[in-house]
């Protein structure tokens, strides 16, 4: 745990100043913006729900799955998910880690030992991929149709077809046309 908790206390003050210089300046390096962006997700996987406390061994998985950059390309309000579903996937497929990690803690060692960790950030990676490949493509609303742009037809003539249109179907948007 104290391995996984170094980096992040370090990623943390990091955040916190970088934060704090961010809202004086409006120019901000890829890699400032990177290390904020990695800050805020490192927020998001602190909170923890009420009466819910999460077990040591998840916490020592989340925060090696943060430090390595797993979080990285997961948008800010998807983290929680993310970390509901990374649980829900290390116990069903690979509880042992879970075990190995809940006995080396109770057992007072410092470090995970290389073979866990190399364990870990591979079912993190292939976690990763499956959470990934498993959002849904975006679709366009039903009903929407889109008709390919006439030269010959100005914007304001297009309102007003539209406009007559949705009066025939009886729907009315409060003006004249």
């Amino acid at each position: 745990m104290k391995q996984v908790s170094g980096t992040m206390k370090l990623d943390l003050a990091q955040f916190r100043e970088l934060a704090a210089f961010a809202q004086f300046s409006s120019d901000l390096d890829k890699a400032t913006k990177q290390r904020i962006e990695r800050g805020r997700r490192l927020m998001e996987i602190l909170k923890q729900p009420q009466y819910q406390p999460v077990p040591v061994e998840k916490q020592a998985m989340i925060m090696q799955a943060a430090n390595i950059g797993a979080l990285d390309e997961v948008p800010l309000d998807k983290v929680a998910e993310w970390e509901t579903k990374f649980y829900r996937f290390m116990d069903s497929t690979h509880p042992e880690i879970g075990d190995e990690i809940g006995r080396e803690i109770g057992q007072g060692q410092r470090r995970c030992p290389k073979i866990c960790c190399r364990r870990l950030a591979t079912a993190i990676e292939e976690y990763k991929q499956t959470f990934l490949n498993s959002a849904p493509p975006r679709r366009r609303a039903p009903g929407l149709q889109f008709e390919p742009w006439n030269p010959g037809c100005s914007p304001g003539a297009r309102l007003r077809v539209g406009l007559r249109s949705c009066k025939k179907e009886g729907i009315s948007y409060g003006f004249n046309s």
